[in-house]
């Protein structure tokens, strides 16, 4: 991180560090964690979802709602939140699997999106949405031949967000707490389609 001179300051001058370091000291400060003896990424994962099933249903919606909340009021700092604490990510993503709030049909929501938008980039004259989704399938195609970095772009933050969670779950732990089939499938399409990547 940068520091900045006094006479920059006055000058109005900020570099990114100095505004991170802005946001980190606006971060409420957070409840204590639990104690995990197993440190692996299985091991963790494991333990936040064993405090996510202690914690009572109205006090997770608020949880998963402050989030959202947070997410559309400051996304910069929801997003110094999940950079500082990664688990956040996880346990957001988990909790609203418990809520039955992560459907099958927002997973796919999260790829179909990249099409149309990318639908809609390619002819802006599209007016209908029939006119989109006839051209949804041949920008998918072509999306499968684009790079990381296009599809980096047309993700918003919290799409993210999601997909990082995703992929710091193991297969194990999406068969176990992922019920339905077709979810679990979409699931396992997305770790293994942005694992890799670098979101």
């Amino acid at each position: 991180m940068e520091k900045v001179g006094m006479a920059d300051e006055a000058m109005g001058v900020r570099t990114v560090g100095t505004l991170d370091m802005s946001l980190r000291r606006e971060i409420p400060p957070l409840p204590a964690g639990v104690n995990v003896m197993d440190s692996s990424m299985d091991g963790l994962n494991a333990a936040i979802y064993q405090a996510l099933a202690n914690i009572n249903e109205p006090r997770m919606k608020n949880l998963v709602r402050d989030a959202k909340v947070m997410s559309d009021d400051n996304p910069e700092l929801m997003e110094v939140l999940l950079e500082t604490h990664p688990q956040l990510i996880y346990a957001l993503v988990q909790g609203a699997m418990l809520l039955n709030l992560a459907s099958p049909a927002k997973i796919k929501e999260l790829l179909a999106e990249q099409v149309v938008e990318k639908a809609n980039m390619e002819n802006p004259a599209a007016e209908s949405t029939d006119n989109v989704k006839e051209q949804a399938p041949e920008a998918k195609e072509s999306k499968k031949t684009s790079s990381d970095a296009s599809d980096e772009q047309v993700l918003t933050d919290e799409q993210k967000n999601v997909i990082k969670a995703i992929c710091a779950m193991s297969e194990e732990e999406i068969k176990k707490s992922v019920t339905d089939p077709q979810q679990q499938k979409l699931y396992l399409e997305i770790k293994n389609r942005y694992s890799s990547t670098n979101l």
